[in-house]
């Protein structure tokens, strides 16, 4: 597949409120060019829509990815009408702008008209790797946070729900290691990434990537009510469990000193 028939299918799935087909996202992974345009498409969306995280239909797509990697039982997912019936008037007049945006080239140096206000652009948010934490219950994602940039207010979980989380890595970067874990207000751990067989940090998707799902955990199992951190430790070497264990506070003081970026998500547990 070329880049203008893979651009012309994004164009089309996004203005009709459709799902991208996976063979179009596929190509989009592996490709730089139709990745810029496939961010700056969803983008717009968010900006249309005034959302901060994901928009209603990239929302809806990730939950059936994210499905098939929670631990049973499965959450319900709403239908996708009743989730997007608050914004449909929002994609309608989105139709109209996605055209415009995909045909007209963005420079780097202009202000970026698709930038939602108060917020950061896809560029600044995706310079680095970053997490996404989602809090899933039995209707679906109930919210999510990313990493980078952090975010301001607590996401609120509920002890019940599955606690999801998807990984985005830009091209360029040197850092291709990811190790998730978490610490409560009490100083005591809970390990995601890497699972318990796995004993060192999972390797990063293949750049550039957006948004691609990690196993999540059931809350309900070690987890209590109240504050919880969850920390992304990203390095160019993967890190082992007994090292983070042993070295967690060192390398929350200077991340530098050990060949890591820290980023970070709280949250509250009720």
């Amino acid at each position: 597949m070329n880049h203008q028939r893979a651009q012309e299918l994004l164009e089309q799935a996004m203005a009709a409120g459709r799902p991208v087909p996976s063979h179009v996202r596929d190509h989009a992974r592996a490709c730089a060019e139709c990745a810029a345009v496939l961010d700056r498409l969803l983008a717009a969306e968010r900006a249309l829509e005034g959302a901060e995280g994901l928009s209603a239909r990239a929302l809806h797509e990730l939950e059936g990815r994210l499905m098939r990697t929670l631990p049973a039982p499965a959450p319900r997912t709403r239908p996708l009408l009743q989730r997007l019936w608050p914004v449909i008037p929002a994609l309608a007049v989105a139709a109209s702008a996605w055209v415009l945006m995909v045909r007209t080239p963005h420079r780097p140096d202009e202000a970026d008209p698709w930038r939602a206000r108060g917020g950061t652009t896809t560029g600044e948010a995706a310079a680095v790797p970053a997490l996404r934490v989602l809090c899933v219950g039995e209707g679906g994602v109930r919210g999510d946070a990313r990493s980078n940039p952090p975010n301001a207010q607590p996401l609120r979980c509920g002890v019940d729900d599955v606690l999801s989380f998807t990984l985005s890595d830009p091209a360029g970067t040197d850092l291709r290691y990811a190790f998730v874990v978490g610490r409560t207000a009490e100083g005591a751990l809970r390990w995601y990434h890497p699972r318990p067989e796995e004993k060192q940090s999972v390797p990063l998707p293949l750049a550039p990537a957006a948004d691609a799902p990690l196993p999540g955990v059931r809350l309900s199992v070690n987890h209590e009510r109240g504050p919880l951190t969850v920390l992304a430790i990203f390095s160019s070497e993967p890190l082992t469990v007994e090292g983070v264990k042993t070295s967690l506070d060192q390398i929350l003081e200077d991340p530098a000193a050990h060949g890591s970026l820290v980023q970070r998500v709280e949250l509250v547990l009720e």
